[in-house]
């Protein structure tokens, strides 16, 4: 009996034992189809909330780009606009001296005062008349007749100090002038022999148009600048104008304005938030002392401190927009670039918050159903 009571025992015992595996076994692969599962699930999470950053990212981006790019056409549109402005309004005083014989002192200033009210980016106007070698002397007596005592017709020599000039062939003094100088100062400087000068005024003889120095550094209106003159030729009323030997020989002398860049510009964008775009401004044919071609006329706008030329290619390396714009003859680049500010004013948390939040809900997931495999299974039993 108890033997055959011990052998019923194991007969009992052996199908449980069968039993508790087969489910263990299923738990295993449960468990593991689980894993496999979360794993797929967070990696798809993490891809989805990655390709979903940079999609948004990349809009943002965009959108940034597109408000630039609005913001520097209206600012270039300004620029052009105001040199046309001042250089148009030069027209005015060609035809004051086309319909005058004679024009005095008095009758100059009345005409300057509105001029240079309505452009206070000018700092100065001026009248060069040409007066030939053998005219020197009577132009001289005559000058000092008026009041100016001690006048007679000077240059600048390569100190930079003013000296009487020499004797030569014609010289164009400076006789009126209106504006941010002291007249006294400057009357009879012969400023036709300067480089700036000399070449803008020989052009703008030659063709009858107006014509842009080269820049030049301007210390009037109370700052350091760089400025450049536009000249316009004035011609003998009656004489003939169609070739250049005609121009050059009915030449009776020049206007020019001066015209401070850093004015220009900062008139010119006064209405713009300087504080988000920066704008350099580049002269493209200046021969400078180092050998370089090209001189920064405005680096940087407002109290931002802007690049020299050598670092032209740097900010063109990151977002920028890039413009050329003819000025009387003379080519400048227009230069913007956004500040810190104006990227600062257009990003926004989204693309993070998307990040985080894809990645949050991804691993939220996936711990959940691991977590579930830790669950036991249940121990079933087969029927007796």
């Amino acid at each position: 009996m108890t033997s055959h009571e011990g052998n019923s025992g194991d007969e009992r015992r052996t199908p449980r034992i069968v039993t508790e595996g087969i489910g263990e076994d299923r738990s295993d692969r449960t468990q593991r189809r689980r894993y496999v599962i979360a794993g797929v699930l967070l990696m798809v999470g993490i891809a989805i909330s990655i390709a979903s950053w940079l999609l948004i990212s990349r809009a943002e981006r965009h959108g940034i780009e597109r408000d630039f790019e609005a913001n520097d056409r209206t600012r270039v549109s300004a620029i052009e606009r105001k040199t046309e402005y001042t250089i148009l309004a030069m027209d005015s005083f060609v035809a004051f001296y086309s319909g005058s014989n004679v024009v005095d002192r008095s009758e100059f200033e009345t005409f300057a005062a509105p001029f240079l009210s309505k452009h206070d980016d000018t700092e100065t106007i001026a009248w060069l008349p040409r007066v030939s070698g053998s005219e020197r002397a009577d132009f001289e007596a005559s000058a000092r007749s008026e009041g100016f005592g001690d006048f007679q017709i000077t240059e600048t020599d390569s100190t930079g100090q003013v000296v009487r000039a020499p004797a030569r062939e014609e010289y164009f003094p400076i006789w009126f002038v209106e504006g941010n100088v002291e007249s006294k100062s400057v009357l009879g400087l012969d400023i036709a022999r300067s480089d700036p000068h000399r070449r803008a005024m020989d052009a703008s003889r030659d063709t009858g148009q107006f014509q842009a120095s080269d820049p030049f550094v301007s210390d009037q209106c109370g700052r350091r600048q760089m400025a450049v003159s536009i000249v316009a030729p004035i011609y003998r009323n009656g004489m003939p104008t169609d070739s250049v030997a005609d121009r050059r020989d009915s030449l009776v002398g020049f206007v020019i304005t001066t015209v401070g860049v850093q004015n220009l510009l900062e008139k010119a964008t006064v209405r713009l938030d300087s504080e988000e775009i920066d704008v350099h401004i580049y002269h493209d044919r200046t021969m400078l002392a180092d050998g370089s071609h090209h001189a920064v006329l405005v680096a940087g706008a407002g109290a931002h401190r802007g690049p020299e030329w050598h670092e032209f290619e740097a900010l063109r390396s990151g977002l920028h927009c890039l413009a050329t714009t003819d000025v009387a003859g003379q080519e400048w680049t227009i230069l913007c670039t956004p500040t810190e500010d104006f990227h600062t004013a257009r990003r926004t948390w989204l693309p993070w918050l998307i990040l985080g939040g894809g990645l949050l809900t991804s691993f939220a997931l996936a711990g959940h159903l691991v977590t579930a495999t830790t669950l036991p299974w249940p121990n079933r039993r087969l029927p007796k």
